[in-house]
């Protein structure tokens, strides 16, 4: 690799669904611009307004990879897509997903099959869309109310917090079966996976120290190994 194609691995850029603000031929110039020219690998799709559009999208990004000189699969992120909240900024709500309380809601649940279950149905639908890291979940107490971001964390008691996360990471990984996961980014303050042609490398999560041990253990994502990076059939 050369120097600017190692450089272009150490960035995760945002590269919005084409739409009414972002017209396609716009939106495919931006993407060859960042995939092709600047060697950029790792991408957050922050919109869309449907799964099979995204998917399309995601399938499009990995088409210019493809054609690059290394072809090295590009690495797809996202934000929350199935709560109430809808942002931008945050994760847009899809229609076409299920719909799921927020991680605050989760907690006062307080049930860790009904997270796992969620997890796992997340993994399905990003997979289906072709997006392989899952920019969540907020790894973090919610101590203060004035926190804008609070609502995605599983509330301010640290056990149940710690069990919470620790049942969705394994319910978004899916098991054993590593080319069916889903990398999860948590909190904000974690290592992006670096993809080879035919390989993901492990996130690595930095929790605070006032969470349990089992929070620890659980929290690393699994090393990944995948055939395809295309959108694939829920399963």
């Amino acid at each position: 690799m050369t120097l600017e194609e190692k450089g272009g691995l150490l960035f995760h850029s945002a590269i919005a669904v084409p739409d009414a603000y972002n017209p396609e031929k716009e939106a495919v110039k931006v993407a060859e611009s960042h995939i092709a020219g600047k060697h950029l690998s790792h991408f957050n799709v922050p919109n869309g307004d449907g799964a099979a559009e995204i998917a399309a999208w995601t399938n499009r990004l990995q088409d210019i990879a493809a054609g690059t000189r290394l072809g090295i699969p590009v690495t797809v992120s996202s934000d929350p897509r199935s709560g109430f909240r809808c942002s931008p900024f945050t994760g847009e709500a899809v229609d076409d997903l299920s719909r799921w309380p927020e991680h605050t809601g989760l907690a006062a649940i307080n049930s860790t099959d009904t997270v796992r279950s969620y997890a796992d149905t997340v993994r399905r639908e990003f997979l289906a869309m072709g997006i392989r890291v899952y920019l969540g979940p907020m790894a973090d107490l919610f101590s203060e109310p004035r926190w804008s971001r609070g609502y995605g964390t599983f509330g301010e008691d640290p056990e149940t917090a710690s069990r919470l996360t620790a049942a969705f990471i394994e319910g978004l990984r899916g098991g054993t079966d590593l080319g069916l996961s889903v990398s999860q980014r948590s909190s904000n303050t974690s290592l992006a996976p670096v993809p080879s042609s035919t390989e993901m490398m492990p996130t690595t999560s930095v929790i605070r120290s006032r969470f349990t041990p089992e929070m620890n253990s659980s929290s690393t994502c699994a090393h990944l190994k995948q055939h395809s990076t295309r959108a694939l059939p829920s399963s």
